[in-house]
């Protein structure tokens, strides 16, 4: 089972604020900053001398509260502005405080003593103010007891992940406390609210390192937008979809993933508001607002507070789509009276909802990565909620729980859950009670954070010495690299990191040697401490299945036992290409073997998508793909070699080379070539007019590479033929206009191979260690054809036509005609493509390799054109696919 890693979520509490400061604002030489508004700032604006006047000198406007109005001032990724949002403050903080005084949203069932995962936590704190006041169970609404509540056990979800005390579905971007525990106890937030505990020290440091240094995608403050670097008006997520793909991933961030970073930036800085606003004096024992504390802690940096209306909307959305889900929701405790009262209130929460949370969660999440990069968004966040039991102090958890939860919700809603599965009556127990407590209970923090911003503002206009609190507090604060405080500098953008293996099972015939290898790596592994929990664990990992290999078959004398089987030993898979499109889906396919293979990704540099492979379990080799030498060290030692090299390296300049350098690795027993795709032995590419010059490129290069490698005969070559990736292929380029409802094929209506790139990740993964198992049950030259699903141009209308509600017309084109007209025309590789599917060569159902490695699907189960178009939804009806 496979342990999420520790995510960014700093929602930490008030008290862990005091001890470690913000975020480090040194910039990333990887990730270039990216545009986003200037807070308050028009541009014809004077501009303050201090950066904190920002802040603290806007005049907020006094409007009605509707997006529809003037946007001047426009939030990122949002549909609305700080000045709407500005005017609905008041409205919000005061109805969301009475909502969350209600029994039930106060009462908040959570484990407060569950262990951290992660490191011994001694770091306890000891004073009075960190201490949680827990209810009566006498005193909870009767249905909501304990009795009545170990009835639903969680286990009765299929697809959830249970570990000790706490368990999450797949849609859940956070764990979830137990209800049925012992542990969990119903506290009364109204008695316990979250403020200043003076938890601090190495525990509270620990905790921050973990979650900035660990979980943030190698992001800091300053890899975001400058105050002073303000776009034109309405840039956000519509202007960055114009930039091209290539240019993004050279940037090195997406949009999700800043929008992730705006997510923590804004929970740490609305904690760190209410840390200042709710400050106690040590020298008096007085509590009160510290202006100079919001000053150095938010004011000094705009952009800050920028994230907490960015966090607000996004809240403030999430509820408006739950509106439906929570109308029909049992809220009842007991007493009818303040039932009603609850209901009136929550409704008129939604009504400035409703007009103020305009954010559309349909522009993220998009692409041929979609998938992967929402699963590495969800596991990262999943760990917030895990390191929140790192926590200390018992009020600092508690409210980290909740807002980490909160937050989770929110993104729950917005991303995983669509109108069908939010309708009321068909998904009754979609959310548990703790979630909605916890989502509008976080919605009051943040507008709560706004409110005071206003009274801080207040303040600084009352003050008659602005100078004196600019002087004292600087530019703001200002937090040692993480060079300088000695911490880790691998912070790679995470998904997964595999469980270390437990001290293992002995096997026969290594007792002596496998109890010395593992006192010995435990001895050298004490140092991980120092290093991030991730590269931790991954190392820890591997030395120990490395450990139990080698002392195995180290154990091979009769008295000792007999030798473990050679098939068993790890086999090494080295992949060129795995950060490419392709490649991103077969790396974490063989990571997730049960065989676990180690796996090398050959890269040129570190980047993102390298360091994201790396945190599953990957190894990392740099690599010059020009240079023989480099090659063969990184290599050497592999069994198999994977190619998924795609048409940027294409031709026989790079691919028969780099093949060249492999067929002479002794290593190496299996080889894949990157002949992902349609199987070019069945097509004729000649004349080679029909191709554009890249697209030639490519296919010659395909041809060249196999001649060379079945010229030998000391090495298997497995070549797999999928058909068109599923995920672009229904577009105008292949005669599939959704967007104009139709569709057109040439010549005959022939059916014609779609294959999801994680279904090429699985397959490639499956065949290759099958065949490093068994390698003589595996041909000198193997051929694969395998499919997905194989369909007609007629019953892609079909399927799409009905999860739409739309008809879309079937046409048909001269197959001689279009196939002449190409060929004079531009010769691009689509319209190449096009007549070879009238011509029936795209259709690998004929002969179909599936069940060499996934008999009757019992390992996995297609990917049909059918799935896909229920997951993507209209979005080939817009021009996108």
């Amino acid at each position: 089972m496979q342990l999420p890693k520790l995510h960014c979520l700093p929602l930490l509490l008030l008290s862990l604020i005091a001890s470690f400061p913000t975020p480090s604002l040194s910039a990333s030489n990887d990730v270039p900053p990216i545009k986003i508004n200037q807070s308050f700032l028009k541009p014809d604006a004077k501009v303050p001398s201090h950066p904190a006047q920002h802040v603290l000198e806007h005049k907020p406007k006094d409007e009605t509260w509707s997006c529809s109005c003037h946007l001047s001032g426009p939030i990122e990724t949002t549909q609305c502005d700080y000045e709407t949002v500005e005017s609905a403050t008041e409205v919000l903080f005061d109805r969301l405080g009475q909502l969350v005084k209600m029994p039930f949203f106060k009462y908040y069932k959570v484990d407060l003593f569950r262990e951290c995962p992660f490191w011994q936590e001694d770091g306890l704190c000891m004073q009075r103010t960190c201490a949680v006041e827990s209810m009566d169970e006498s005193d909870v609404p009767e249905h909501w007891r304990a009795e009545a509540l170990s009835r639903i056990k969680t286990s009765s979800d299929p697809n959830a992940h249970i570990y000790p005390g706490c368990y999450y579905s797949d849609s859940d971007f956070c764990f979830l406390d137990d209800d049925t525990s012992e542990d969990s106890q119903y506290i009364d937030l109204t008695l316990n609210p979250e403020s200043y505990t003076g938890y601090a020290g190495e525990s509270a440091h620990r905790v921050w390192s973990a979650i900035y240094d660990e979980n943030c995608f190698g992001m800091k403050e300053k890899t975001l937008p400058d105050a002073a670097e303000a776009p034109a008006i309405g840039s956000s997520i519509a202007q960055l979809a114009l930039e091209s793909k290539a240019e993004l991933e050279e940037e090195g961030e997406c949009t999700e993933k800043r929008v992730y970073y705006r997510i923590i930036s804004g929970m740490h800085a609305s904690i760190s508001t209410h840390l200042c606003y709710e400050w106690l004096d040590q020298s008096t024992g007085q509590w009160g607002p510290n202006l100079p504390c919001f000053v150095s802690r938010v004011a000094s940096h705009p952009e800050r507070l920028q994230q907490i209306y960015f966090n607000t909307v996004l809240l403030l959305r999430a509820l408006t789509r739950l509106e439906p889900y929570l109308a029909a929701y049992d809220i009842r405790t007991g007493d009818a009276a303040a039932d009603s009262e609850t209901k009136q209130m929550l409704t008129s929460v939604m009504d400035v909802a409703k007009r103020v949370g305009r954010f559309d969660e349909r522009g993220l999440f998009k692409g041929e990565n979609a998938h992967l990069l929402k699963e590495q968004f969800k596991a990262t966040f999943r760990n917030v909620s895990l390191i929140m039991d790192c926590v200390g102090c018992d009020k600092c958890r508690l409210w980290g729980k909740i807002q980490t939860s909160g937050v989770g919700t929110a993104l729950k809603i917005l991303f995983e859950l669509d109108d069908r599965a939010l309708h009321p009556k068909s998904n009754p127990n979609l959310l548990q009670r703790s979630e909605i407590v916890a989502l509008v209970n976080s919605l009051h923090r943040f507008t709560e954070s706004l409110h005071m911003t206003g009274r801080f503002r207040q303040m600084w206009a009352e003050s008659e010495s602005k100078r004196n609190v600019l002087d004292e507090v600087g530019q703001g604060d200002e937090v040692p690299t993480k060079e300088e405080k000695g911490w880790d500098t691998r912070t790679g953008a995470a998904t997964h990191v595999r469980q270390p293996l437990p001290a293992g099972s002995p096997r026969a015939g290594a007792l002596e040697e496998q109890e010395s290898i593992y006192t010995k790596l435990g001895e050298l592994v004490k140092d991980c401490s120092s290093w991030s929990m991730s590269a931790c664990a991954s190392l820890f990992k591997v030395i120990l299945d490395l450990a139990g290999k080698v002392a195995s078959v180290l154990g091979t004398s009769d008295k000792e036992g007999p030798p473990m089987p050679e098939r068993e030993l790890m086999v090494v898979v080295a992949i060129a290409g795995g950060t490419g499109y392709l490649g991103f889906h077969v790396v974490p396919a063989l990571l997730a073997h049960p065989s676990e293979p180690i796996v090398r990704v050959l890269t040129r540099s570190r980047t993102q998508k390298a360091q994201a492979l790396e945190a599953q379990g990957a190894q990392l080799r740099l690599v010059d793909y020009n240079d023989p030498a480099s090659v063969t060290a990184a290599v050497d030692g592999a069994d198999v070699f994977i190619s998924t090299i795609g048409t940027k390296e294409a031709g026989k300049e790079v691919k028969v080379p780099l093949m060249k350098t492999v067929l002479g690795i002794k290593s190496v027993n299996i080889i894949v070539p990157s002949e992902f795709g349609i199987d070019h032995r069945a097509v004729d590419f000649q004349p080679k007019r029909q191709l554009t010059p890249a697209q030639q490129k490519d296919w010659d290069g395909k041809k060249a590479v196999i001649d060379l490698l079945t010229s030998q005969t000391e090495k298997k070559i497995i070549s797999i033929y999928t058909g068109l990736f599923m995920e672009g292929s229904f577009g105008p380029w292949f005669g599939i206009n959704l967007k104009d409802k139709y569709v057109e094929y040439i010549g005959q209506d022939e059916p014609v191979s779609y294959t999801a790139l994680p279904d090429v990740g699985r397959a490639a993964a499956e065949i290759v260690l099958k065949a490093a198992a068994k390698p003589e049950d595996v041909p000198a030259a193997l051929y694969l054809r395998i499919c997905g699903d194989s369909v007609r141009y007629s019953e892609v209308a079909k399927i799409f036509g009905e999860l739409n509600g739309v008809k879309i017309d079937v046409r048909k084109k001269d197959l001689a005609r279009f196939k002449q007209e190409t060929l004079d025309g531009d010769r691009n590789a689509a319209a190449c493509l096009r007549f070879l599917m009238g011509q029936g060569d795209l259709d690998n159902s004929k002969e179909c390799g599936n069940e060499w490695f996934n008999p009757g699907e019992q390992i996995w189960k297609w990917t049909t054109v059918r799935d896909y178009a229920e997951d993507i939804g209209d979005e080939p009806f817009a021009g996108d696919v």
